[in-house]
C-alpha cells in the first residue's frame, strides 16, 4: 500500500488543493450559515451559543486551514457581541461576558494552533514518506519494508515484479506469504531473514543458493541483506528493510566465465601456453604455471619481476627483446617476438612471446610458450633440405659419371662396328670393354645400395640377420676379393695382422659392407702408400683397425666425417656419395659396437671398430 493512499493524506492535503480565495469564501459561507442557524434557534441554544461555534471552528481549522479558522473566530466573536448579546447592536458587554468571550477566543485559538501544528508535522511526515518511497522506487534492487511483527508495509516496483504481489495487496500481509524462499540444494524452505533480524536486532544476509518463489510460481535465485529500522533514542526495532536482487543473469555470466576459464585452462594445458600480465607502474607480474615452466621452473615462481625476466634472456637477445617490449608500451601496440632463454641448469631454450599494451590499466598482457621443439624441427628441416640438395647434387654427378662412361664405350664400339673395323671384335678389346662395363655397373650398384641403405636407416627399416660370425675369416674373405685392386696400387696388398678366430653375433653381409667401406676408403685416400689391417681380440670385444698413410683428416672435421654427405675431399676429386662412413657407423652401433677415428693432415688415418665378442665354440 502506498502512503498516498492513506486516509489522512486526503484530510491533510484537502486545504492545499484549492486556491486561498476559495478557502476564505467557503469560510464566509460557513460563518453566515452558522449565524443564521443560531438566529433561527437562539431560543434553543440560549447562553450555550459558544458550544455551537466550537465544532464549526474545528471543521474550518481542519479542512480550510489556520487562516480561515482565525477569521471565523473573530467574525463569530464580533457577531455574538453585536447581534446576540445584550445590549444588542452594541459592542458593550458586561464584565462576565467579557470573560466568556475571551475564554472562547483563547480556547478556539488554541484548538486552531494545535490543529495547525499537527497538520504541519503530518505534512512533513508525509513528504518524508513520499521522498522515502520515491527513493526506494528508484533503487534498482527489490526493497521490502515490514513492521516489528513481520508484516509487509511496502514493496517497490522491483520487489513487486519478483514476488508477484502489488504493494497494496501485500500491505499488512505476513512476510512469509509474500517472500517465499527455499534452499536450492536441499529444496527445503529457508528461514526468513526478517524474523532473524527482529530476533537479533542485527543485520542478516541470506545463505548462498537461495531461491525465491514468486506468486505465479516463477523461481529466482536471489541474494539479500536485511537490516533493522530502529528508533535511535530507545534503540528499539520498529521494522525491517529487506533488500534483495535477482542474480539469474549474474549466475549465467559467472557460469559462462567459469566455462570460458575452464576452456582456456584446457587449451593452455594442452598447448602448454603460458599467460602473463605485467604492471608498468609497479614492475610486478602475474604469471601462470606454464609461463614459469617455459623459463625452467618446475613450480610456480613466487615473485616474478623484470629483473628475473632479464636474468633468463640470452645475452645476444636481451637488448632486442627489451627494446621490442619498450616500443610496444610507447606505441600502445602489440608485439610478437622469438628469442632464446637460459634455464638455471644452463640449458638453452627458445621462447615465443606475444603481448599487447592495455592503456586503461597501464599494463601489458600476453602469452608465451616454449618453442624449442619447433626450432629443433625447423633446424632439422633445414638440415634435411640441405642434405637433400647436397644429395641431389652429388647423386646426379655420381650417377651420371658411370652412365656417361658406359654410353661412351657403347658409342665407340658402335662406331668401330659401322666402319667394319676388324679390331672391334678382337678378344682383347671385347675383354677390356666387358671389364670397364662391369666396373661401371658395380659402381652404379654400390651407389644405389648406399641410397637404399640411407633410406632404410632414416625410416628405421634397416634389417639385420644376426648369427655367429668369425670376424677373422670374414676379414680374410674381403681382403681376398679386393686383392686385384690393391695389387694395382704402388703400396700393394695391405699388411695384415690377424689374431686367432674372433667370434661375434652379427649380420655377416652388413659387417662385410663396413669392412669393405673402410678398405675402399684407404685405397682412395691412402695416396698409394702401404695400408695396414689388424685384428685384435680380448675377453670382451674384437677390435678391427684399418691404417693408411694418406691425406689424413683435419681434427675439426673428424666428427663430421661420420655424418651424411660428408667427405674428406671435394666431390670433384674423388667419386662417392659421402654416405659410406655414415652407414658404417649406423651398422656398427646396431651391433652394440663403436667406430672411432684418429687422424692428422698428411699423416694418414686410423679407423677402429670395436664389437662385443662371444666365446669360441
Amino acid at each position: 500500500m502506498k502512503f498516498t493512499d492513506h486516509p489522512i493524506h486526503f484530510l491533510v492535503s484537502f486545504p492545499l488543493k484549492r486556491g486561498r480565495l476559495y478557502h476564505y469564501l467557503l469560510c464566509i459561507l460557513l460563518i453566515v450559515f452558522t449565524l443564521l442557524m443560531y438566529a433561527r434557534f437562539d431560543h434553543f441554544f440560549g447562553q450555550g451559543a459558544y458550544l455551537l461555534f466550537y465544532p464549526v471552528i474545528f471543521v474550518v481549522a481542519w479542512y480550510l486551514g489556520a487562516g480561515p479558522a482565525v477569521i471565523t473566530i473573530l467574525i463569530l466573536a464580533l457577531s455574538l457581541v453585536f447581534f446576540f448579546i445584550p445590549p444588542f447592536f452594541s459592542f458593550s458587554l458586561a464584565q462576565g461576558e467579557w470573560v466568556r468571550l475571551l475564554t472562547f477566543i483563547g480556547t478556539t485559538g488554541l484548538i486552531t494552533w494545535v490543529i495547525y501544528r499537527e497538520q504541519k508535522i503530518e505534512v512533513k511526515l508525509m513528504e518524508s514518506r513520499q521522498w522515502f518511497q520515491t527513493s526506494l522506487e528508484c533503487i534498482g534492487d527489490a526493497v521490502m519494508v515490514t513492521d516489528s511483527e513481520g508484516k509487509v508495509l511496502f514493496l517497490n516496483q522491483v520487489a513487486e515484479k519478483l514476488t508477484g504481489w502489488k504493494s497494496k495487496e501485500a500491505y499488512k500481509q505476513p512476510v512469509d506469504a509474500i517472500f517465499s524462499i527455499y534452499e536450492k540444494d536441499t529444496k527445503r524452505k529457508a528461514f526468513n531473514p526478517i524474523y532473524e533480524v527482529l530476533r537479533s536486532n542485527k543485520k542478516v544476509n541470506l545463505e548462498k543458493d537461495t531461491i525465491l518463489v514468486s506468486r505465479d510460481g516463477s523461481h529466482y535465485p536471489i541474494e539479500d541483506s536485511s537490516s533493522p529500522i530502529k528508533i535511535s533514542k530507545e534503540n528499539k526495532t520498529i521494522g525491517v528493510v529487506l533488500v534483495f536482487r535477482d542474480i539469474s543473469e549474474r549466475q549465467k555470466s559467472e557460469s559462462l566465465l567459469i566455462e570460458s576459464a575452464e576452456r582456456l585452462k584446457l587449451a593452455t594445458d594442452a598447448s602448454k601456453i603460458g599467460i602473463w600480465e605485467f604492471n608498468v607502474d609497479t614492475h610486478q607480474a602475474i604469471t601462470s604455471f606454464y609461463h614459469d615452466q617455459a623459463f625452467g621452473f618446475m613450480r610456480p615462481a613466487e615473485n616474478w619481476t623484470v629483473e628475473e625476466f632479464e636474468s633468463h634472456l640470452h645475452p645476444d637477445d636481451k637488448e632486442r627483446v627489451l627494446e621490442t617490449m619498450k616500443q610496444a608500451v610507447i606505441m600502445r601496440s602489440t608485439f610478437n617476438i622469438e628469442f632464446r632463454v637460459l634455464w638455471k641448469d644452463g640449458s638453452l631454450h627458445w621462447m615465443n612471446v606475444a603481448g599487447q599494451y592495455d592503456g586503461k590499466k597501464n599494463r601489458v598482457i600476453g602469452v608465451n610458450r616454449d618453442i624449442t621443439e619447433k626450432k629443433m624441427a625447423e633446424e632439422t628441416l633445414r638440415e634435411a633440405l640441405f642434405y637433400r640438395d647436397e644429395f641431389l647434387s652429388i647423386a646426379s654427378h655420381e650417377l651420371k659419371t658411370p652412365l656417361t662412361s658406359l654410353k661412351l664405350h657403347c658409342q665407340l664400339f658402335r662406331r668401330a662396328y659401322k666402319k667394319g673395323d676388324p679390331d672391334a671384335y678382337s678378344r682383347e678389346r671385347v675383354d677390356r670393354l666387358v671389364d670397364q662395363t662391369d666396373q661401371q655397373v658395380s659402381r652404379l650398384v654400390r651407389l644405389v645400395d648406399d641410397m637404399l641403405d640411407i633410406s632404410r636407416i632414416r625410416t628405421g627399416k634397416l634389417s639385420f640377420h644376426k648369427e655367429k660370425v668369425d670376424v677373422s675369416q670374414l676379414l680374410s674373405e674381403v681382403l681376398e676379393r679386393l686383392r686385384p685392386q690393391f695389387a694395382n696400387t704402388p703400396g700393394g696388398c695391405p699388411e695384415v695382422v690377424l689374431s686367432e678366430s674372433a667370434y661375434i653375433m652379427g649380420d655377416k653381409l652388413r659387417l662385410e659392407q663396413v669392412i669393405s667401406n673402410l678398405l675402399n676408403n684407404a685405397l682412395r685416400y691412402g695416396q698409394g702408400k702401404p695400408i695396414k689391417v689388424s685384428l685384435e681380440k680380448t675377453d670382451d670385444f674384437v677390435r678391427l683397425s684399418v691404417i693408411d698413410q694418406g691425406i689424413g683428416i683435419a681434427p675439426d672435421f673428424q666428427e663430421k666425417i661420420f655424418l651424411r654427405f660428408q667427405r674428406a675431399v671435394p666431390a670433384s676429386e674423388v667419386s662417392g656419395l659421402g654416405l659410406g662412413l655414415y652407414i658404417a657407423k649406423q651398422i656398427v652401433e646396431a651391433h652394440d659396437g663403436k667406430i672411432s677415428l684418429k687422424s692428422a693432415i698428411n699423416k694418414g688415418s686410423t679407423f677402429c671398430i670395436e664389437l662385443p665378442c662371444v666365446k669360441d665354440v
